[in-house]
């Protein structure tokens, strides 16, 4: 699969998954995992596709198990593996009641943190909470940066390196994605220089037009 995102689940755990979250969130599922590839780096990335199965393997045990908060929220389930694996391993094993809380953090950014909280509802025992900001892709960096079209504020994202003496680690890059950079031309036209200076701080997390235009 050299320089191929796919990732090829065994059809009995993909199955699982599909029913669990349906065909919409296993199509987000997909994405977030050539996110991945891409970021490490295809030479990189040769032993993702067994950590990522290993942690879905047992998320999906977890889930079928019908124990009480076993089953972690869609949307975090989504990206497990991007966390810790010794406190998603408490997060399963914690004891079920009113209020239990477990903690969970970004492997590659320790700085943030999820809290998941068991509660019972009408349906029975949930763990509930939301992902991680960024989905433990990226944290928001501090400093805010002037620019002729206004003020612009980045991303942090861990990427892995590999050093001429074949070293490997992580190192945190400054990106910023989706900064207009010219006023929208007439058809034809040249664009020509932003002519408007956006009031605010505009955080370059995406790359939609019409959501930076907002």
């Amino acid at each position: 699969q050299s320089n191929n995102t796919s990732l090829t689940l065994d059809p009995t755990l993909e199955g699982s998954l599909r029913k669990w979250w349906g065909d919409v969130w296993f199509g987000e599922f997909q994405n977030m995992v050539d996110q991945d590839k891409r970021d490490i780096g295809y030479e990189l990335s040769k032993d993702l596709d067994a950590k990522i199965t290993h942690v879905l393997e047992k998320a999906s045990e977890k889930h079928l198990s019908g124990d009480p908060c076993a089953s972690l929220p869609i949307p975090l389930s989504l990206h497990a593996w991007r966390y810790d694996p010794k406190e998603l391993e408490e997060c399963w094993t914690m004891n079920a009641s009113e209020g239990s809380v477990c903690v969970l953090h970004c492997q590659k950014i320790p700085s943030i943190s999820v809290n998941l909280t068991c509660s019972r509802r009408a349906s029975g025992w949930e763990l509930l909470g939301s992902p991680a900001v960024g989905q433990c892709r990226y944290a928001m960096d501090a400093e805010v940066i002037n620019t002729t079209g206004g003020l612009v504020q980045g991303l942090l994202r861990p990427l892995q390196w590999q050093w001429e003496n074949g070293t490997i680690s992580t190192e945190f890059a400054k990106t910023f994605w989706g900064i207009r950079y010219a006023d929208c031309p007439e058809r034809f036209a040249f664009a020509k220089p932003i002519s408007v200076r956006r009031s605010g701080i505009h955080v370059t997390d995406y790359y939609d037009l019409d959501r930076n235009d907002s």
